[in-house]
């Protein structure tokens, strides 16, 4: 009961503390997976300003979490990310979730990062966290998802 107390507060103690100057980015969005109401407040309320490659590897993470379609959608439209249909498929995303991107595609959106099996293991061999991707204070999740993040941004920055 109060961790979902505390959970209820989130957007209200993030909003308090960018309110005392504290710089809210990406990253977090990328660290709320799980907690989608959060993600989504996230979504809405995060300055512009980010290169859109890391709002595309906003998307990637996300749906290979699982992230519902409500929030995937939100970040497309309002933050204009590819689709990546791969990553939503690999996640469990729903049939009418893997249709809704299909629709996107079709219509023109962005296809997303494009990584298969191979870039994905190089990647985890790399041991890299998400905080390069999305320009953080190391934040390091550990996780496969996070490696193939950083190897994919890391390939692909600007010269």
């Amino acid at each position: 009961m109060r961790l979902r107390s505390i959970h209820d507060r989130l957007p209200a103690c993030l909003q308090m503390l960018a309110g005392r100057g504290a710089d809210l980015h990406l990253g977090l969005l990328i660290m709320a997976a799980g907690q989608w109401d959060v993600a989504t407040w996230l979504v809405d309320t995060l300055p512009d300003g980010e290169p859109q490659l890391h709002w595309d590897v906003a998307f990637f993470a996300l749906a290979k979490r699982g992230a519902p379609l409500a929030l995937l959608q939100r970040l497309h439209e309002r933050r204009g990310t590819a689709v990546d249909r791969v990553a939503m498929a690999d996640g469990g995303s729903s049939n009418d979730a893997l249709a809704w991107a299909d629709e996107r595609l079709a219509a023109g959106a962005r296809g997303g990062l494009g990584l298969g099996a191979s870039a994905a293991g190089g990647a985890a061999a790399l041991g890299c966290g998400v905080a390069s991707a999305v320009g953080a204070r190391c934040v390091h999740t550990g996780s496969h998802t996070a490696a193939v993040i950083s190897h994919y941004v890391h390939q692909h920055q600007p010269a």
